[in-house]
This record gives structure tokens, sequence and C-alpha cells, in this order.
């Protein structure tokens, strides 16, 4: 069980070597600056952007490997919200696990949709309809 706190540093030995070789140091979020940098999968990722790793005999998420080392365990049923929107980023203060509602509603295909006047900010249900086959997509990995 790690240690909830120690926060998670660039390189912390309790992921192994092979791990952080895959990892780049990027940028703060512009519009989330307080986040400070971004740790980028520079290895596979999926069309979605996500990063995947081998661990222990399986393809999981680079960023939900890192957020259960580092963090601890993902509440069942939720999903990864990137608070700096990089899909390759796999630091863990950078990830904030959440509902598949409050995923949709905070995702780039819901901002874009209100923006263009097509969704009330309000209307969860019109969020999910218009996001269901964007969900529905298979990711090609499996969750953690």
């Amino acid at each position: 069980q790690p240690d909830s706190t120690i926060p998670p540093l660039f390189g912390d030995p309790r992921l192994p070597a092979r791990f952080w070789n895959k990892i780049k140091l990027g940028s703060a979020p512009a519009h989330r600056p307080d986040l400070g940098p971004c740790w980028l999968w520079v290895a596979y990722r999926n069309r979605e952007g996500y990063g995947a790793f081998r661990w222990q005999g399986h393809i999981h998420y680079a960023h939900r490997i890192a957020y259960q080392i580092l963090v601890g365990p993902f509440p069942h049923g939720f999903q990864s919200d990137h608070l700096c929107r990089a899909p390759s980023c796999v630091r863990p203060a950078h990830i904030e696990p959440v509902t598949n509602l409050e995923n949709v509603r905070r995702s780039d295909v819901a901002a874009v949709a209100r923006a263009q006047g097509q969704l009330e900010p309000t209307a969860p249900v019109a969020i999910r309809t218009a996001v269901r086959t964007y969900i529905a997509a298979p990711k090609g990995l499996e969750a953690v």
C-alpha cells in the first residue's frame, strides 16, 4: 500500500526504471499552471493518446499504473480525469478519479458541443447522449 503522505516525485523508485524511461518532462498546462509540469508518456499510445504499459503480464493504461502504485487504489467504477487535459500525462497529481458522468461533463467533447450551442451545461442526459459513441468506442486497453 503506497504512503499517501509522500507526494510522488518524478523517478520514484516504486515504479521500475523501464516505466520512467518512457516519460519526458513536459511543461505545466497553460490553463492550470498550479499543477506543475506534465509527465508525458512517449512510448506506445492508443489512438486517444493514452499510454500503455505492460505490468504483471497485462497491458494497462500507464497513467492508471502510476496512480495506483504512487497514490493508491483507484475507486471501483471511477474513471481518470486528466486535469491537465493531456491524455499522455501519467503524473498522479494531474489525475483525478471521477464518475463517468463527471468525466463526460468535464470532457473536451462536451465543452466543444456547449461552445457550439449544441448542449446546455446543465443537461447531463444530453451530454451523455452526445458522447455515447466516443465513450463506447473500444480503447484497446484494459482498465487496472
